[in-house]
């Protein structure tokens, strides 16, 4: 059986693990006006949709949330804030 904890994927990939291992770093990207923006955007999206969304992706099946995830990415102000995002964590 696959082993779909979502902090074990997240610590396969060598930037998110640096991020993670890094609590200032990872409180700045979370805190910052990009993040802000993004988590609004998704309560937009319907807190119970998103709910349902990342309990399905915890469990193994990420694709509801990256629909969602999507959705935001295709308004002027989600894809500027996702992609400021990218860079940051890019360094």
């Amino acid at each position: 059986m696959p082993d779909h904890d979502p902090l074990n994927a997240l610590n396969q990939d060598p930037q998110a693990a640096a991020l993670l291992s890094d609590p200032k770093a990872l409180s700045a990207l979370l805190g910052s006006k990009e993040a802000q923006t993004v988590a609004r955007l998704l309560q937009q999206a319907g807190a119970t949709q998103l709910q349902t969304a990342a309990q399905a992706a915890v469990s193994g099946h990420p694709e509801a949330l990256g629909h969602i995830l999507k959705n935001v990415s295709k308004t002027a102000d989600g894809k500027a804030a996702m992609e400021a995002l990218e860079q940051r964590g890019r360094g």
